[in-house]
């Protein structure tokens, strides 16, 4: 006879794991035992029936620790206390809390931002190989937290992008036609040489 998905699941579920260091009040992790992802996230592979989100039939174990506690999928993220990506102690017990919970995209992107997880925060170097440092790194805030660009291939990008523009005879500034000879459309040339008269203007002013 087939194994249901709680008694596969619970085969694979070492509940002696470590105690989280930054969070020993949470008492030991459930380890998951079984295939991770490439994420180090445990898998397990759950019938249509259940209701999965994923096409393939794999799913997050952690998600599916939900699952079996509370009878429903995670809407739409199982999250951890324990920053743990291999425990799947979605239960409380004699030894503390559950260590899963429910949460939303924004929860987990401050989560990974707050334990400096993201992949993104990880690397110093852009795509195009320049250093994320201080001279050549644009920092912005994002929704969640905060942005980082190059310096550099910003700089280029809009050197191409001008260079571009200039080819297909558009202004510089706007999409209007550039004036015959020039990088700017007649609007965009007389707003600029206002502005350098004010500008010439306040410097002269004592």
């Amino acid at each position: 006879m087939p194994k249901t998905l709680a008694e596969r699941f619970a085969a694979n579920v070492n509940d002696n794991g470590p105690v989280p260091a930054h969070r020993p009040e949470l008492g030991p992790c459930w380890v998951w035992t079984g295939t991770p992802d490439s994420s180090g996230y445990g898998q397990i592979h759950v019938d249509k029936m259940y209701g999965g989100g994923r096409s393939s039939g794999q799913e997050r174990a952690s998600r599916v620790a939900f699952f079996l506690a509370f009878g429903r999928w995670p809407d739409p993220c199982a999250l951890h206390h324990c920053d743990n990506r291999s425990c799947v102690k979605a239960w409380p017990d004699e030894l503390g809390p559950a260590h899963i919970y429910e949460g939303t995209v924004a929860d987990n992107a401050r989560d990974r931002h707050e334990h400096g997880a993201s992949w993104q925060e990880k690397r110093t170097h852009c795509p195009k190989g320049h250093p994320y440092d201080e001279t050549n790194t644009i920092r912005s805030k994002g929704r969640i937290d905060e942005r980082r660009n190059c310096r550099t291939c910003t700089s280029i990008w809009r050197a191409a992008r001008y260079a571009a523009r200039i080819a297909a005879g558009i202004c510089a500034q706007c999409p209007s036609p550039a004036s015959p000879g020039r990088s700017e459309c007649e609007a965009c040339r007389r707003l600029s040489a206002d502005k350098a008269a004010r500008r010439h203007k306040a410097s002269h002013v004592r």
